[in-house]
């Protein structure tokens, strides 16, 4: 088992230090504990996987891990499997994990143009839901006129992608039968495949839908059950050789559970992503072709939604990019009131936190305000390692 450490602010990767059995683990959290009253504790009952401590603040981590590293050199742990003699090749070690986290980049390959994901390039994905019910009614869109002119909408505000949607997702909705839903999303598609130079997603979990889309022009599949409602997904994916997002749900879409019970529901949404990743790869879809999404919103309450966000970077574990969809969400209920109308600030927050944490791709109702408030975020971020600040304020700012 890995003890991985992760920094307070954006989630990362800072340290992993130990490499202990399932005995050791529990001596060591003995020890660790009366030293992180402010820390979260995450782990799994599986000795064979990693354990997390999350929420550490930044300006904390000198002082614990020498408070923590001096203790163990006291205790039969540090004869065990401790890896380091001193604590400052241990600190260049934990930079230079942190700031190559921060350089990641991926390319996912479609029809119209690459789609290139890097520390300081979101992708916005554009929501236009072919539905007359769809929870917001901002993004409804049920004739064709009226979703080409909000797709086109999306696109002049800086979308990178379009996901078209044709059946609603909201709790309470029924399905709709593939034949009734590609009756929703063909003249639209058809429509605009040639008014729009970016890619376009099909939001289905039908991989006869996601077939025909695609041979249209459509260049993503986004399935919110992860290829688990209809089995040849992964089939179409490899087929087409598209992107794929797989999407963690609870248990069933249909009907969506109201009282969900995880054991600990960032580590359960890594453990189901983690084997629909690798049911994907079996079914011959390429690594390369896959993007991960935490389901916010999706058979959650309120304060799972907000755990989710708040440890996002665990996903980054996986390997893959992340895209999350708080847009307007009833989450956002937990904090303040309103109905979807009043929560685009609470978008805003949410995307914030999540870049930071890690995640990349956004889906989102509103591109161009949401644009505008992460890129004041980074400008900020960056500003923050400018090397002609006095030293005694770097730290601060």
């Amino acid at each position: 088992m890995r003890v991985l450490a992760y920094r307070d602010w954006h989630t990362q990767v800072v340290w992993w230090v130990f490499r202990v059995d399932a005995s050791t683990w529990r001596r060591f959290l003995r020890l660790v504990r009366p030293l992180m009253e402010q820390a979260t504790l995450i782990a799994t009952h599986d000795p064979s996987q990693d354990a997390y401590l999350l929420g550490v603040p930044e300006a904390l981590h000198g002082t614990l891990f020498q408070q923590v590293y001096e203790s163990i050199q006291q205790d039969e742990v540090g004869r065990l499997h401790h890896e380091y003699d001193d604590i400052e090749p241990l600190w260049h070690e934990m930079r230079a994990r942190w700031e190559a986290l921060q350089a990641v980049e991926f390319v996912l390959p479609t029809p119209h143009g690459d789609l290139v994901i890097g520390p300081g390039r979101p992708l916005w994905m554009g929501i236009v839901n072919l539905t007359p019910d769809s929870f917001y009614p901002g993004s409804r869109a049920p004739d064709v006129d009226q979703a080409v002119r909000l797709a086109l909408a999306l696109y002049q505000e800086g979308a990178d992608i379009i996901d078209l949607g044709g059946q609603s997702t909201r709790p309470g909705s029924e399905d709709l039968s593939p034949e009734d839903e590609w009756k929703r999303v063909e003249p639209v598609l058809q429509a605009l495949r040639p008014l729009l130079p970016i890619p376009i997603s099909i939001d289905t979990f039908y991989a006869r839908v996601a077939d025909r889309a695609i041979q249209m022009g459509a260049d993503l599949i986004n399935d919110v059950t992860a290829g688990t409602y209809d089995p040849d997904m992964f089939r179409v994916a490899r087929f087409h050789g598209v992107p794929i997002v797989l999407m963690h749900y609870y248990e069933r879409i249909r009907p969506m559970p109201k009282e969900p019970v995880y054991e600990n529901v960032t580590w359960d949404v890594v453990r189901f992503l983690r084997q629909r990743i690798e049911a994907a790869l079996q079914a011959g879809v390429r690594l390369e072709q896959i993007v991960v999404d935490p389901g916010i919103g999706f058979g959650k309450k309120p304060e799972h939604n907000l755990q989710l966000i708040r440890h996002v970077g665990l996903l980054q574990s996986l390997g893959r990019p992340i895209l999350v969809g708080p847009s307007r969400k009833s989450f956002m209920a937990y904090a303040h009131a309103g109905g979807p109308e009043d929560r685009l600030e609470g978008t805003l927050a949410a995307c914030v936190w999540a870049w930071m944490a890690g995640a990349r791709i956004f889906r989102v109702h509103d591109v161009w305000p949401l644009r505008k408030g992460l890129a004041v975020w980074l400008a900020i971020q960056r500003a923050r390692y400018d090397p002609s600040m006095p030293w005694n304020l770097r730290g601060w700012l």
